[in-house]
């Protein structure tokens, strides 16, 4: 089933419109749009923008800030109904195809690609494992099928990785992708030569392979015992550096906690609190890994003992 979207446009109020939250999130709403603004005022808005229903808008939103810069009261739009939340992700990125990005652009899009094909997948390996268990339970459709918009997603995921499937998406090699998202994860953690990597990158002056390398070389394990010098795991490397953040984190909240009354905050500690506690829900699902983890380890040791003892 295809996305549907209608072929006549018609104007809507810009006061009935609305950023997508999916959208800011990925591009950022402080671009400078007053070049388009400048040229709406003269030509008006030349491409419709495609909105769903409820004015919600899915492709547009620089067209529309620079629609409010000019002064339009209303806007064409097109209506566009996408059938699942991954559906709707992938238009966005894709109606943003031909986009001049940064870095930090680039990799929103993949992250996002990878939550939407991985539940997409779910979705798919559900409604396989229904039907084949005969299940009368209806599920809802599937429609990735943007043949109107991206032409090209549908075969490479037929034939390709989710990896190869995210870099034709955003325009870049398979093997770049996955560069850039090994140095984004880890500035992510807060890794100071990964921060300092991608910005570097989005200046123009150090390609993703060679902040690859050069971030690589910086995480190797020091030699010892006459050893060769190792690459440390993400295994090693999230460890290391979640450890040195809950240090900074722990002197932060003993600065807070012995702040004087007159300097202290309670509305931006609320703030921190609620932080904390997507923290400790972290935590929880780490100590069931780590559980699970420890009942493998020993069922293993045990059945060493055993062979031993035979």
């Amino acid at each position: 089933m295809k996305m549907e979207i209608q072929t006549q446009y018609t104007m809507r109020k810009t006061k009935e419109l609305k950023l997508h939250k999916s959208s800011l999130e990925i591009y950022g709403k402080n671009e400078d749009v007053s070049d388009l603004a400048e040229s709406i005022r003269v030509n008006g808005i030349l491409v419709p923008l495609t909105v769903k229903p409820d004015g919600v808008i899915l492709s547009g939103n620089r067209r529309f800030r620079a629609a409010l810069e000019a002064g339009l009261e209303e806007i064409p739009c097109v209506i566009a109904e996408p059938k699942t939340p991954e559906e709707e992700e992938i238009f966005i990125i894709e109606a943003n195809r031909n986009r001049k990005k940064d870095v930090y652009q680039l990799y929103n899009e993949g992250v996002r690609l990878k939550a939407a094909y991985a539940a997409l997948d779910g979705r798919k390996s559900a409604q396989k494992t229904n039907y084949s268990s005969d299940c009368k339970k209806d599920l809802p459709p599937i429609s990735a099928n943007l043949a109107e918009i991206a032409q090209a997603k549908q075969p490479i995921r037929k034939t390709c990785s989710t990896s190869a499937a995210i870099a034709n998406a955003i325009g870049m090699k398979d093997r770049t992708w996955q560069r850039l998202e090994h140095i984004a994860n880890l500035a992510k953690m807060g890794n100071e030569t990964a921060i300092e990597l991608l910005a570097r990158i989005d200046k123009e002056d150090l390609s993703i392979s060679k902040a690859e390398r050069i971030l690589r070389q910086s995480l190797k394990a020091p030699a010892a015992n006459g050893e060769l010098e190792r690459e440390k795991s993400m295994f090693q490397i999230s460890i290391e550096q979640a450890e040195k953040n809950l240090k900074g984190v722990m002197r932060a909240i003993d600065i807070i906690i012995e702040t004087p009354d007159e300097e202290y905050s309670c509305f931006a500690c609320d703030i921190l609190l609620d932080d904390l506690d997507l923290l400790h829900d972290a935590v929880e699902k780490l100590k069931v890994r780590d559980a699970a983890h420890t009942e493998v380890w020993k069922a293993k040791l045990a059945k060493g003992k055993k062979e031993d003892a035979a």
